[in-house]
C-alpha cells in the first residue's frame, strides 16, 4: 500500500501546482493561453513518470528506517 499511498499523493499534489503555476502564468500573460494545455499535459506526464521512478528509493528508505528503529510492518515509532 506504501507505492499507492507515494504515487497518488505525489501526483495529486504535483498535478495542483502544475495547474496552478500554468494558470497564473497564463492569467498575467506571462504565457499564452494556447500554450496551457500542452505544457499542463507535458508537466504532468514528467511529474508522474519521476514518482513512479521514486517508489523503488521510497521503499528503500523505509527498509531502512524500520530497521535502525527496529520495527515491525505497521509499527509506529514513538517519540514520547
Amino acid at each position: 500500500m506504501l507505492w499507492i499511498r507515494n504515487n497518488f499523493s505525489t501526483m495529486t499534489s504535483q498535478t495542483i501546482d502544475t495547474l496552478t503555476v500554468l494558470f497564473l502564468l497564463c492569467f498575467f500573460k506571462i504565457l499564452k493561453w494556447e500554450m496551457f494545455l500542452p505544457l499542463f499535459i507535458s508537466g504532468i506526464l514528467f511529474k508522474i513518470m519521476i514518482a513512479l521512478l521514486d517508489t523503488p528509493f521510497m521503499y528503500i528508505a523505509v527498509y531502512y528506517f524500520r530497521k535502525r528503529f527496529k520495527l515491525k510492518i505497521n509499527e509506529e515509532l514513538n517519540i514520547d
